[in-house]
C-alpha cells in the first residue's frame, strides 16, 4: 500500500472511530438515574411509587434506568456525584428532602447535568424541585377520621419530626377538627422512615389508649402501624398512594400525594429535552394530590364501608379547597 492510500485508510478509520465514540456518548447520555431515599424499595409507598413513576417514563422513552438504595443519609452526596461523574445521564432523580443538602453541593459541580429532587427546593439552574401541598390531602383524610371515629380519639404517627411531616400533621388535625371539634388527636413521631417495628410499637400504644384510627405518614415505618391495626381490630389511613391492598379491612382511606404522576411527567419531560428548572408545586388544583376513591363498590380495594355523608363531605371540602374557600394550616401553624 502506498503512502497516499495508507493516509486515506487511516483517515477513514479515524472518522469511523469518531462516529462510533460520538454515537456511544450520545446514547449513554440518554440514561436515567435515581437515588432513592432511606428505606429503599419495598416501602409500598414513597420510594416504591416515585421509582415507579421514573421507571414508567424511562420505559415509555425506551431508555435505560439505573438506581441505587442508600444505606445512610451520609451516602447521598457520594452517590449523586458518582452518577454525575459518568456523564451518562439525561437526568438524575433525587428522592426525598433528605437529599437537599447533598444535591445543593453536587449540582453546581456539574452545571450541564440535569437533576430533579422530590420534596425539597434546591435553588440551582440545573435542578427541578417538585413540591406538594400535603396538607390538602391530609385535611381530607382528617375529615374521614373525624367522622368515622367511634371513640372520638384518633392518632397521628409520623416518621421523622421534620417540616414536611408536620405539614401532614397540620392538615390532618385541621380536617379532623373541621368536622369534629371535640375529637382528640394524639401525635407521636417514631424518628425513622424505615422502622416498621417502631411504627407498630407507637400504634399499639395509641390503640391501647383508646385511639381507633391512625394516620401514619412515615414511609416504610407505617407498615408496622398497619400490622397493629390488624392485630387490634382498629383502623389506619394510608399515605402517598392507595395502600388499602395491604390491609383491606383495616385501611379506611389513603392520602394520595401523586408522587408517581409527578415523577413520570417531569422525568419524561427531561428525557424529551423539555427540562424545566425551578419549583413545581402539586396539589388538589393540579389534579395530582388528594384522596383515594371513596366509593363503596367492587372496584375499591378497601372493604371498609364509608357512609354517603362521609363521602359527600370529602367531595365538598375538596372543591372548597380548590376554590380557596378553605385555608388549610401548614407546618408553621402547629
Amino acid at each position: 500500500m502506498n503512502k497516499r492510500n495508507l493516509a486515506v485508510s487511516l483517515l477513514l478509520v479515524s472518522l469511523l472511530l469518531v462516529t462510533i465514540v460520538g454515537f456511544t456518548a450520545y446514547a449513554a447520555r440518554d440514561r436515567v438515574g435515581i437515588v432513592l431515599s432511606i428505606g429503599g424499595l419495598g416501602d409500598k409507598s414513597f420510594n416504591d411509587f416515585t421509582f415507579a413513576g421514573v421507571r414508567w417514563a424511562a420505559e415509555a422513552m425506551d431508555v435505560p434506568l439505573d438506581y441505587v438504595e442508600p444505606a445512610a443519609i451520609g451516602d447521598f452526596e457520594m452517590l449523586l456525584r458518582d452518577f454525575a461523574l459518568t456523564g451518562q445521564y439525561k437526568v438524575i432523580f433525587a428522592v426525598g428532602f433528605l437529599q437537599a443538602d447533598a444535591l445543593a453541593i453536587v449540582a453546581p459541580e456539574f452545571p450541564e447535568q440535569k437533576f430533579i429532587i422530590l420534596d425539597a427546593v434546591v435553588d440551582e439552574p440545573n435542578v427541578a424541585s417538585l413540591i406538594f401541598r400535603e396538607n390538602e390531602g391530609s385535611f381530607l383524610v382528617g375529615i374521614v377520621a373525624g367522622m368515622m371515629t367511634a371513640t372520638n380519639r384518633v392518632g397521628f404517627v409520623g416518621g421523622m419530626d421534620v417540616p414536611i411531616i408536620r405539614r401532614f400533621q397540620a392538615g390532618f388535625q385541621a380536617g379532623v377538627w373541621w368536622v369534629n371539634p371535640d375529637a382528640i388527636v394524639d401525635v407521636t413521631y417514631v424518628g425513622s422512615f424505615g422502622d416498621p417495628a417502631g411504627g407498630k410499637e407507637h400504634a399499639l400504644a395509641h390503640y391501647g389508649a383508646g385511639v381507633d384510627i391512625i394516620f401514619a405518614p412515615a414511609g416504610k415505618t407505617n407498615l408496622g402501624v398497619f400490622d397493629a391495626a390488624v392485630a387490634t381490630g382498629n383502623f389506619a389511613i394510608g399515605v402517598d398512594v392507595d395502600q388499602a391492598h395491604i390491609a383491606p379491612y383495616h385501611i379506611i382511606a389513603s392520602m394520595i400525594k401523586g408522587i408517581d404522576t409527578a415523577a413520570y411527567w417531569k422525568t419524561r419531560a427531561a428525557i424529551e429535552g423539555k427540562f424545566e428548572p425551578g419549583i413545581h408545586i402539586f396539589g388538589l388544583a393540579e389534579g395530582v394530590a388528594g384522596i383515594c376513591f371513596l366509593v363503596p363498590d367492587v372496584e375499591r380495594v378497601s372493604r371498609v364501608y364509608l357512609p354517603e355523608r362521609v363521602r359527600a363531605m370529602v367531595i365538598g371540602a375538596r372543591q372548597m379547597i380548590i376554590d380557596g374557600l378553605i385555608i388549610i394550616p401548614d407546618e408553621d401553624d402547629i
